[in-house]
């Protein structure tokens, strides 16, 4: 992938990956806490540059922490991600599936970021922009070994397990 630049958008969970998927330039913009509602505001700071691919990975703080109903968050995501193919028209986005970490199984929200998954994928099969797709990579990262003491991060593990199998 010489002289290809990935694009990294969304909260603590895109922050801390590091070495991803092997790309000669990563632009992180991963930020703590961010949630859906925050969207509008983390665009207009985002670079002007022309990455070959964005990975977008938000909402699990908006499952944890929001008081946003599931609707709201896939408005939320899918007005985000519209904004972005704007912006760069000549980009592959692939937006990146809420984790069902061993956190949100503990309190009882897997069943809401089940919901809200499938509508994402549900409107990225049935949009005409073939340059933005949906990864469920829940499939890969269901062992509890995957994941940091918080239960709700990935440790370097599901880092590497998510490198392997993200499509790209």
């Amino acid at each position: 992938m010489s002289g290809d630049i990935a694009l990294l958008l969304g909260s603590s969970s895109i922050r801390k990956w590091k070495n991803s998927t092997g790309f000669d330039v990563v632009v992180n913009c991963g930020i703590s806490r961010l949630t859906t509602n925050e969207l509008t505001e983390y665009f207009d700071h985002l670079p002007n540059i022309s990455p070959k691919y964005i990975l977008v990975w938000i909402g699990m703080n908006d499952v944890l922490y929001s008081r946003n109903q599931p609707k709201q968050i896939i408005e939320n995501i899918t007005q985000f991600t519209d904004l972005l193919c704007k912006k760069y028209p000549k980009s592959r986005m692939i937006v990146l599936s809420i984790l069902k970490s061993p956190k949100l199984y503990d309190l009882q929200k897997d069943k809401t970021v089940d919901y809200i998954n499938r509508k994402l994928k549900e409107n990225y099969m049935a949009t005409k922009n073939k340059s933005v797709s949906f990864q469920n990579i829940n499939r890969y990262l269901r062992d509890d070994k995957y994941y940091g003491v918080d239960r709700f991060h990935l440790n370097s593990l599901g880092y590497a397990i998510l490198n392997e199998y993200l499509d790209i």
